[in-house]
């Protein structure tokens, strides 16, 4: 097929040229998937004014060269093993379910990182200004070092026992089915708690400002000081 005048990549049958900001390609729930070929992984770097990319289920085993211009990465449902990104302005980078073991992001803009339904054991060294972690669904038994913007957090499935790590200006916790056994030390900003499933006894002494509870599946002993 000849490609049309000004234009420099065909993918899934429609042609970009090099100004699109958008590009999109999703083969879930199809048969097969895309093959990005090793001469042709770093085409991404023409289009110099991307801002978005979506490259699910599409068979990568490393993440291909981006453009400076790009602020949202989605590459679901890949095969990135060890997941390396360096990108002064990246803002938001979605790699669920993509077999990630270990990570190293030089992405100094990131405010927001999705890394559930991986295999990774560790987590530390992340961005400084990561606002919205979702990592549920990991190996992980530990989150000491995260970052003090982030707001939003979603732990769920991992084997914490402690939620004292916790940054001081967190709103939002999703913390199921781990092993935790104490809240007593929750930031005051908490507003937002899921903590089914874990080995609560005591609901007492809970946040002032938090507004939305679930704790079924705990051992309840104590809870009669509810915000």
């Amino acid at each position: 097929q000849k490609m049309p005048k000004g234009q420099i990549i065909c993918i899934n049958g429609e042609w970009y040229d090099e100004n699109t900001t958008k590009i999109k390609y999703d083969y879930s729930g199809k048969q097969g998937c895309l093959y990005i070929e090793p001469s042709s992984i770093n085409i991404f770097t023409r289009f110099q004014n991307l801002q978005c990319l979506e490259l699910i289920h599409c068979l990568l085993h490393s993440v291909p060269d981006l453009p400076p211009s790009l602020k949202y990465l989605d590459i679901y449902g890949n095969f990135i093993v060890t997941l390396s990104i360096k990108h002064p302005y990246l803002e938001t980078l979605k790699c669920d379910n993509s077999w990630v073991k270990s990570l190293t992001l030089a992405t100094p803009n990131l405010t927001e990182l999705y890394l559930s339904m991986n295999k990774i054991a560790e987590l530390d060294k992340l961005p400084p200004k990561l606002q919205i972690l979702c990592c549920g669904i990991n190996p992980i038994t530990r989150l000491d070092s995260l970052p003090l913007g982030v707001v939003r957090l979603v732990c769920n499935n991992y084997q914490l026992s402690s939620l004292d790590f916790l940054p001081h200006y967190v709103e939002y916790v999703r913390c199921s089915k781990n092993q935790i056994a104490s809240l007593t030390k929750l930031p005051k900003s908490v507003r937002y708690l899921d903590c089914r499933f874990n080995k609560i006894t005591d609901f007492n002494h809970l946040p002032p400002n938090l507004r939305e509870l679930h704790a079924y599946g705990n051992p309840i002993i104590l809870a009669d000081d509810l915000p």
